[in-house]
């Protein structure tokens, strides 16, 4: 029970990270980091980041939504801080942290296991041994729902010059947390197995929703998870 008291805590500090207007505290924090500067804090233990990609255009990246930095927050080693500028590779399933000083640029990448879970820009993630790190699409008392991303990368060889390209999968499998367990789900029979009580209502769901079923799973999975728990 304390693990998973501690698991809705952590998801409640996403949450309340995604309003764009920050708290007075969060903007103390913010200006405390500032003035300290992130170099000197807990996010400087990491490793130093290096592009081990080479790619022919900055469109195709190995990165969630953005080549670029964008600001965000981040719980590292127990400690939140705001206005980070992170990314996060998904291919390789790290993030990436900007640090800037008065002397130099530098961007780390922070030991993964430390990192609870981040935010860039209005998108949450939590860290999980079993998936790595998963998009938060909606969490409550009763149920949560995560999304996980994955690029795949190709070696490509054009005229004895190596250079990598990435691709998104369309096919995203969501996980449900369940009884302090991640389990993947796809098909109806996903949720009767993760839900034997409820086959009835699933079936019943899937019966009368099939047009939000093929346009929009998330919306879906959401409406479907909302009304077994009913």
């Amino acid at each position: 029970m304390k693990k998973l008291n501690i698991f809705f805590l952590n998801l409640f500090i996403i949450q309340s990270l995604l309003s764009q207007e920050q708290k007075p505290e969060q903007q103390l924090y913010s200006f405390l980091d500032n003035t300290i500067n992130n170099v000197n804090t807990k996010l400087s233990y990491g490793d130093v980041y290096k592009e081990k990609y080479i790619k022919k255009t900055k469109n195709n990246h190995n990165f969630f939504d953005t080549n670029t930095f964008k600001k965000g927050s981040i719980i590292y080693r127990k400690e939140v801080f705001y206005d980070v500028l992170l990314k996060y590779d998904i291919v390789d399933d790290y993030v990436i942290i900007k640090l800037s000083s008065l002397k130099q640029n530098l961007s780390i990448i922070p030991e993964k296991r430390f990192v609870e879970s981040f935010q860039i820009g209005a998108i949450s993630f939590i860290n999980t041994k079993q998936h790595g790190f998963l998009e938060v699409i909606n969490s409550n008392k009763h149920f949560s729902i995560f999304r996980k991303h994955i690029k795949v990368r190709k070696d490509n060889n054009d005229n004895k010059f190596i250079h990598h390209t990435f691709k998104k999968k369309k096919d995203l499998y969501y996980i449900l947390l369940k009884e302090q367990a991640y389990i993947p789900v796809k098909s109806k029979r996903d949720f009767i197995k993760t839900y034997p009580t409820q086959k009835k209502v699933i079936s019943k769901f899937y019966k009368t929703n099939k047009n939000l079923l093929k346009q929009n799973f998330k919306e879906f999975l959401i409406k479907l998870m909302i009304t077994i728990h009913e």
